[in-house]
């Protein structure tokens, strides 16, 4: 292979990650000899030559660990999904002694500014980039020039290692309760942003349970929120004000259903007596909302501290999983999702 060969070239070719073939071609004392040895004639043999920004970053260590999310701070840190992320990380960077460089973005341009930033000037020794769009091609930089990078959610392309949940058994598994245990014929859907994977997959597994009970989705029972509570306030008042409004609806955040509630008691109605709600996430909330949600239960601590346990695994060679059960898929890493059957969907007891 001649021309321009890139480090992922020189890494599929040698069976190793990314960050293990720039760590070997960095002389990196992390890497044992006889992998460095390998990487170092096939790079050789490709006649790759290493990026110079990628020389820089891995030239000397800062002791921090950047973690990337494309969303406004306002966003992110009144989120408690992101709150259960950070502190995931933050266990295991404590125990590393390392830092915690935490940069949001509000927009494309703003986005490609915070990785430039990183990028740049070497603000970090590794990235960990969550919720970030399937489409954002600014975010998967980090994995191309051959830098530690870990993303939290459903990204499968090659080269990337991922730490996500099974988004869509999750959502196929809370529409066939409202489907088998409640008897609805009929599921509304307010969804998180679709450009994002976690959003779409979630969509697709509602889509593939109400297919396999000759159902269907309308076109008016769909809205598409951000993940925020007033995006579910917003998707609950459009629902309810159709001619023949739904009964049962899926939300796709526990955040989103919060708003949701709140639309109905505004106009007079509530879950589950009038809509039936099932959420996803079972972040703390989900308990003190009125009624408690029922809920798709995903590990959220543990997806940050798996993220930050990979990551540093590849800077020191020393790693704990966690204790959820996962499956691994090369460099895919996907946990298992649960459904927390409360009261907001019309069960009665349960996990309240």
């Amino acid at each position: 292979m001649k021309g321009r060969t890139t480090l992922k070239d020189v890494a599929k070719i040698a069976g190793v990650s990314i960050g293990t073939a720039s760590m070997a071609i960095n002389h990196n004392p992390l890497v044992n000899e006889e992998t460095r040895k390998k990487v170092l004639e096939i790079a050789a043999e490709l006649e790759y030559v290493p990026n110079e920004i990628a020389r820089r970053f891995q030239a000397q260590r800062t002791n921090t660990i950047a973690v990337v999310i494309p969303h406004t701070a306002s966003h992110v840190f009144s989120h408690p999904y992101f709150n259960g992320i950070f502190l995931g990380i933050t266990e295991v960077l404590e125990k590393y002694g390392m830092t915690l460089n935490i940069s949001t973005s509000p927009a494309e341009t703003d986005e490609q500014s915070a990785y430039q930033k990183i990028l740049q000037n070497r603000a970090a020794d590794g990235v960990i980039v969550a919720s970030a769009a399937a489409t954002d091609k600014n975010a998967f930089r980090f994995a191309q020039l051959g830098y530690p990078v870990v993303f939290i959610g459903d990204f499968l392309e090659e080269g990337i290692t991922s730490v996500g949940v099974d988004d869509y058994a999750g959502a196929f598994e809370a529409t066939e309760h409202l489907i088998k245990v409640h008897g609805f014929s009929r599921l509304a859907h307010i969804s998180g942003p679709l450009e994002h994977s976690s959003a779409r997959t979630r969509l697709d597994g509602l889509l593939e349970a109400l297919q396999a009970h000759q159902l269907e989705l309308l076109p008016s029972d769909l809205y598409e929120g951000d993940y925020s509570q007033e995006a579910g306030y917003v998707g609950m008042k459009r629902l309810i004000a159709l001619d023949d409004p739904p009964r049962a609806v899926f939300i796709g955040n526990d955040l989103m259903s919060v708003g949701a509630l709140q639309a109905l008691g505004e106009a007079g109605l509530s879950a589950p007596k009038d809509v039936a709600i099932v959420s996803f996430d079972d972040v703390h909330l989900a308990q003190l909302t009125s009624p408690p949600l029922t809920t798709v239960r995903q590990p959220i601590k543990e997806l940050g501290h798996s993220a930050a346990e990979i990551l540093m695994e590849r800077l020191t060679g020393d790693v704990d999983t966690g204790s959820w059960q996962r499956t691994t898929d090369g460099q895919h890493h996907k946990f298992e999702t649960k459904l927390v059957v409360r009261r907001s969907c019309g069960c009665t007891g349960g996990d309240s």
